[in-house]
């Protein structure tokens, strides 16, 4: 037996939740066949079976979450032809599993907590219904497999006996979701709904359920009676399927000195998918959960998104446990302002460079002269890192992601150049690979484009320091005892007290100013530490 388990697919992910499984129990699953559809708090990521066999048990249904490392199902890669599905492992010691894993997770919302207690309840009406049935065979569950798509929305998790339609895609996904109903002469409600029902004077039956299988649950009564969800209530179960398919709003590209993905259409390019690796299916996401009406008293209550909520948590996480402290400099960039604009007058040069090209250029460079900064901080040591990846923060509609130039110092500036635009360009369409959007020992942050002068920006844990940049602006200056108009920009290093002390971060930002002030340097890679 192979597990299949929730991989960790950004250095911020903690949970996944499951959008859509694209294999159903019973079916057979080849290495690297698209197996499930998971959101995690950066985008939305498909994984790839690790081995080949049968599925023998999906331990999540959608719209359920789980910690990173946990099983979510089970393959049967020792399967042969002669064998017929076997009866997947009882429900009861996955729940046993799952609620072992999550005892030490953030409290759920009170409808996760609804829809956990749904699922629950409805498993054990399925085991009910499975134990007054013949197991299927081997030829019926191939029967109902069968097609050019994936089947249609499963009624139960074991191999089905009925032959079933294709199963629906895009759009049509979410309406074949709500068009599941319970059973004849009995109406499937949640012990919350049916109880709310009586409260408001709904009659169940005349409800149609949006819940796992097709039970009402309290969305249901609330939408049958038109009572509005109380606040702190999650989205319905056809949400993150509406929600992916939303058109995003992307701000524009502006070239003042930072990477910004410019407006994303609603389209879904096709994305190549590297063997063996989660990729990311390029959805157009809404830019977050809608605003509530507005109360009698004015205050609106906005629902955190999983990207919001992980910024909240990391950052409250930053700020408590890595005591910081804060340095600045003002760099003369009257070089790299006529670098710049000879490099964009140029004919040879494959890419347009900006200012931050030119600073994520220069911070790598000095990573590698001080890799005291390219640290982070262990407990009872401090780990030194030999390779340079410098995370470039990127804002997108709803909150902030930071793609990873990896090896940054062995890239000359062209490179660092066309590597940025790239990973702005998947910002756009959300279609980054596991590892850009990992393993980042350093992090650039600039806000130059907004007109903001300076500003201390919280350390990405466990980095050790995360360098601030301000807007690039002529501004009075002395250079050689005279007073002149020059480019300059404010830098500001937030550094984590316990991994780096106040006369190396002075050093490594003294350095970053130093190699932008001569910027030809910058051209080439770093070929010795000093370089």
């Amino acid at each position: 037996m192979a597990d299949v388990l929730i991989p960790k697919l950004s250095d911020t992910m903690e949970e996944g939740k499951i959008l859509r499984w694209l294999k159903h129990p019973g079916e057979r699953v080849a290495e690297g066949d698209l197996l499930v559809e998971v959101e995690t708090d950066k985008a939305d990521m498909e994984i790839e079976a690790t081995a080949a066999g049968v599925l023998r048990e999906v331990r999540l249904d959608e719209g359920e979450s789980g910690r990173v490392g946990e099983v979510i199902a089970v393959i049967d890669d020792g399967a042969s032809e002669g064998e017929s599905p076997a009866r997947p492992a009882p429900r009861e010691s996955a729940t046993r599993d799952r609620e072992k894993t999550r005892a030490a997770a953030p409290r759920k919302t009170a409808e996760e907590a609804e829809e956990a207690a749904e699922t629950a309840s409805a498993e054990e009406e399925r085991a009910e219904e499975k134990a007054a049935r013949p197991v299927a065979t081997r030829s019926e569950a191939d029967e109902g497999s069968s097609g050019t798509g994936a089947a249609a929305p499963r009624q139960t998790r074991t191999a089905r006996t009925e032959h079933v339609a294709p199963r629906a895609v895009g759009p049509a996904r979410a309406a074949s979701r709500q068009e599941s109903v319970a059973p004849k002469g009995k109406a499937r409600i949640s012990p919350l709904a049916r109880s709310l029902a009586a409260e408001l004077g709904v009659d169940p039956d005349g409800i149609r359920g949006t819940g796992p299988g097709g039970r009402i649950v309290r969305r249901d009564v609330q939408a049958a009676a038109g009572v509005e969800p109380s606040p702190g209530e999650g989205a319905s179960a056809t949400g993150a399927t509406a929600g992916s398919e939303a058109a995003s709003r992307e701000p524009s590209d502006e070239d003042r000195g930072a990477d910004r993905p410019p407006r994303a259409g609603a389209a879904e390019p096709a994305v190549a998918r590297p063997g063996g690796k989660p990729v990311t299916r390029p959805q157009a996401r809404a830019p977050g959960p809608a605003p509530r009406a507005a109360s009698t008293d004015g205050v609106r209550s906005v629902p955190l998104s999983p990207m919001r909520a992980s910024i909240a948590r990391r950052m409250t996480e930053s700020k408590r446990e890595a005591p910081h402290f804060y340095l600045n400099a003002v760099v003369d960039m009257e070089a790299a302002h006529r670098l710049r604009e000879e490099m964009r007058a140029s004919e040879t040069v494959a890419a347009i460079v900006t200012f931050n090209h030119m600073i994520v250029k220069a911070a790598a460079d000095a990573l590698r002269a001080h890799p005291e900064l390219n640290a982070r901080f262990a407990g009872d040591a401090v780990d030194i890192l030999d390779g340079v990846h410098v995370g470039i923060a990127t804002a997108v509609p709803d909150g902030l992601i930071v793609p990873v130039i990896h090896d940054a110092d062995r890239k000359s500036l062209v490179e660092i150049a066309t590597a940025a635009r790239a990973l702005a360009e998947k910002a756009r369409s959300r279609t980054f690979s596991g590892d850009e959007l990992s393993g980042a020992t350093f992090t650039v942050s600039n806000l130059g484009m907004y007109g903001v002068e300076s500003f201390a920006a919280v350390i990405n844990p466990p980095q050790a320091a995360i360098l601030a940049v301000g807007a690039v602006a002529v501004r009075p200056f002395v250079r050689d005892g005279a007073l002149v108009a020059a480019h300059t920009v404010v830098l500001t290093l937030s550094c984590d007290h316990r991994a780096v002390d106040g006369a190396r971060g002075a050093e490594f930002l003294r350095d970053v100013g130093i190699r932008l002030e001569n910027p030809a340097r910058l051209l080439f890679p770093a070929s010795t530490p000093d370089a």
